[in-house]
């Protein structure tokens, strides 16, 4: 179910990255939904370890206290840089892939990649603050909160993905000279 709904998922986030570029959709149906389902698999899961190593990572280093304390708050510290590496992994893999055009060079995209990543990143903290301190809905909806939390961090994912393939396409533009985002930018 989870490999079908991400299949879904990236194709419609395709469409959007199409749109996001101007261009037209040429891929066959059977090629976007194996690209899709190759991402789902891929990047989709990339994703969501990076969240697993930022957000449960804590919980990794607090659990070997008793044998190595000093490892514990090494990994306290290497745990962001390794969720937000895989992150931006993912963004990468993501910008350069789904649009169906071909892109420019590397250094153009890592624009957009950082400007996702950055509210990635932002959003997965400002979420993590909230439902951390956030007694009384915990109160209110038991287990179900953790789903909840689920569903809007992949929603904060993917308007950060959008805002980042905008922001690269509108620079990619302005670069070429033009006002929008066009086949010929």
């Amino acid at each position: 179910g989870i490999l079908f709904s991400g299949t879904v998922g990236m194709t419609h986030l395709e469409r959007a990255a199409d749109r996001i570029y101007g261009v037209e959709e040429e891929r066959t149906q059977r090629r976007r939904y194996g690209l899709a389902f190759a991402l789902a698999g891929t990047v989709e899961v990339m994703l969501v370890l990076g969240l697993a190593v930022i957000v449960a990572g804590g919980s990794i280093g607090e659990g070997s206290n008793g044998s190595a304390p000093q490892g514990a708050g090494i990994w306290s510290v290497i745990r962001w840089p390794v969720g937000v590496a895989l992150v931006a992994l993912a963004m990468t893999i993501i910008f350069k892939v789904i649009p169906n055009r071909r892109q420019p060079q590397f250094s153009w995209l890592l624009s957009g990649t950082t400007v996702s990543v950055a509210a990635w990143v932002v959003a997965t903290v400002l979420l993590g603050l909230f439902y951390e301190h956030a007694t009384l809905l915990g109160e209110s909806y038991g287990p179900l909160l953790g789903i909840i939390a689920l569903l809007v961090w992949g929603y904060a994912t993917g308007v950060a993905v959008l805002f980042g393939l905008a922001f690269a396409a509108q620079l990619e533009a302005e670069r070429a000279g033009e006002r929008r985002p066009s086949r010929a930018a």
